[in-house]
């Protein structure tokens, strides 16, 4: 019986939390997914280089998103959106306050999304010798990093705390990916094969 209640209450909080008052079927940023062979306009950001042919197409925000600097970049495969990411940073972050601005980020996604799927933290094995007086020490020379993901229908998203080891800069990347369940059934190639 015990058993039981412990595996119940792990996963209670992903069935409570998976209702959120936002429609999280709507896309990121308003980005249209699908085939796209010009860069798109994105509200609150400005069109920086690259082309879906290229790949990748990158773009920088017009001001700071909730107190960070930002940029949005969209990743194509064959001229699809396949993936945006958000990276928030360096501005705005740092050796101070990279857990508490990266517990903020969590926060508004899981208002979004309901509560996270899971989360990761990875640990080099350096860190143990590592000497150092501010908990985000290990994350701005790229010892630790932590990982949230969420899943709807539509999307996984994953928030990423990281740091750069050459620059010691912390950042917070928020990647969008299109689920297979989300892609209209009729462009599924897998789909129709499966």
């Amino acid at each position: 019986m015990s058993r039981f209640v412990l595996i119940l209450v792990a996963f209670l909080p992903l069935s409570l939390g998976g209702a959120s008052t936002t429609n999280t079927n709507q896309a990121p940023f308003g980005i249209k997914w699908g085939h796209s062979k010009e860069p798109q306009t994105i509200e609150g950001f400005r069109y920086n280089y690259g082309t879906p042919k290229w790949g990748a197409v990158r773009y920088l925000a017009e001001s700071d998103i909730y107190d960070f600097q930002a940029e949005l970049v969209l990743y194509y495969t064959g001229q699809m959106l396949r993936s945006v990411v958000l990276i928030l940073g360096p501005g705005g972050i740092n050796n101070v306050n990279c857990t508490e601005r990266y517990k903020e980020i969590l926060s508004l996604l899981n208002k979004k999304y309901g509560h996270y799927l899971f989360q990761s933290t990875e640990v080099d094995s350096d860190m143990s010798e590592l000497f150092y007086t501010r908990v985000c020490t290990p994350v701005s020379v790229g010892l630790k990093s932590v990982t949230t993901t969420w899943k709807t229908p539509q999307y996984q998203v994953e928030a990423i705390l990281f740091g750069d080891e050459d620059t010691g800069e912390i950042f917070i990347e928020v990647d969008y990916m299109r689920s297979p369940r989300g892609l209209d059934r009729q462009d599924n190639r897998l789909y129709k094969m499966l």
